[in-house]
């Protein structure tokens, strides 16, 4: 089963749901993004459900992205990542700010 895709406009599209479970399919999927590109796209228009280990893993990926000089682009965003990145605090650090 695909966790993730990247379809022809070199766009992430995240899992409905970012969990546990999921992480470390979705960690080998993000990982290429820093090696191969000065901006990475994430659409997280489909996400559905938020653990902590999914903000914590999309948390470090953005961390890492900044200090590899990669621009983190947002394509979409759902309400139900917003709403857990503000309740977490999370919103500035995943550069989920308006």
């Amino acid at each position: 089963m695909a966790v993730t895709t990247l379809n022809e406009a070199s766009t992430l599209v995240l899992p409905t749901s970012l969990d546990i479970a999921g992480s470390r399919d979705l960690q080998a999927a993000l990982r290429p993004l820093l090696d191969s590109q000065d901006v990475a796209h994430l659409d997280a228009s489909k996400v559905e459900r938020v653990d902590a280990a999914g903000l914590q893993l999309l948390t470090a990926f953005v961390r890492r992205a900044r200090s590899a000089e990669v621009s983190v682009v947002w394509r979409g965003v759902s309400a139900e990542l917003k709403a857990a990145a503000a309740m977490t605090g999370l919103t500035f650090h995943l550069g989920l700010e308006a």
